[in-house]
């Protein structure tokens, strides 16, 4: 099927939520580049990029960083529409980690400019699984990392969407908006995972029902309750046409970042699974 045949047509898109895909699963099996044209191939014209080794390392030059970027989604005719950067922690009990989370954060808030992504995806951090941070230091923390980044997003004109993460703090989007809402800025939202819901045994209606005016994007892949994963459509039991009912109540009209993660893409899979997802009636 060609990539025209594969589309929505415009009309139809602007009704619908749309599907975006990322870098993620083919990390470290293929070039940004190759791997972006695989995504276009398949009629995708919109992807989150992961900042993450190899494919984007921070410590580069900023200008030749967004260069090769650029070049690569421009090459494929791809839009961004985030920017995500991986392992980032921001209650570590280690403070020098804590910190430099944040200063990857802001170079990745300067990069989102850069390249035209217009949102930034933001892990709030995670608990140590042994010895939890003191929830009131961890919130303390978690604020003051906020008012740093604000004051960055502004001045570039990028948005932080705030992701639920099932790693023990803040791990509702409810939880999270509860948290965020007293700065009372459209420069601060969420990106809602359904995997990340569904492992830590959170209901998706009831979580999108409550956020729904604050929703900037959603990640969907498949996990089960047992094993925390990013996977194919039907490697675990999430429930995609609960999902998809769910998001269309709320007429939620936004991009469906299809977060695959794993050590290389099937990419036979992962075409079905786009078939899967548009039959849902994402475009």
């Amino acid at each position: 099927m060609t990539t025209a045949a594969m589309q929505s047509p415009p009309n139809e898109r602007l009704s619908r939520a749309s599907i975006a895909a990322t870098n993620f699963g083919f990390l470290w099996t293929e070039g940004l580049g190759e791997g972006l044209g695989r995504i276009a191939q398949a009629g995708i014209t919109r992807t989150e990029l992961m900042v993450s080794l190899p494919h984007v390392d921070l410590r580069q030059s900023r200008s030749k960083l967004a260069h090769d970027i650029n070049d690569a989604t421009r090459r494929n005719g791809l839009a961004l529409t985030s920017l995500n950067p991986v392992d980032m922690n921001l209650v570590s009990a280690n403070g020098a980690i804590a910190e430099e989370s944040l200063e990857q954060l802001l170079l990745t808030i300067d990069l989102a400019e850069d390249v035209g992504a217009p949102i930034v995806v933001v892990v709030p951090g995670k608990y140590s699984a042994l010895v939890p941070m003191n929830e009131q230091h961890a919130l303390e923390t978690f604020r003051r990392s906020v008012e740093i980044m604000l004051p960055r997003a502004a001045e570039r004109g990028i948005k932080l969407a705030f992701e639920n993460v099932p790693f023990g703090f803040l791990e509702s989007p409810n939880g999270l908006w509860t948290e965020l809402k007293s700065y009372e800025t459209d420069l601060i939202g969420l990106t809602v995972d359904a995997a990340n819901l569904h492992f830590a045994g959170q209901d998706f209606r009831t979580e999108i029902e409550a956020v729904q005016k604050h929703i900037l994007i959603v990640h969907i892949s498949d996990t089960d309750r047992s094993r925390f994963k990013h996977g194919h459509i039907g490697e675990g039991d999430v429930d995609f046409a609960e999902v998809a009912s769910a998001l269309k109540a709320v007429e939620y009209l936004g991009d469906i970042v299809y977060e695959l993660a794993t050590p290389g893409v099937d990419w036979a899979r992962w075409q079905q699974d786009l078939l899967r997802l548009r039959q849902l009636g994402w475009a």
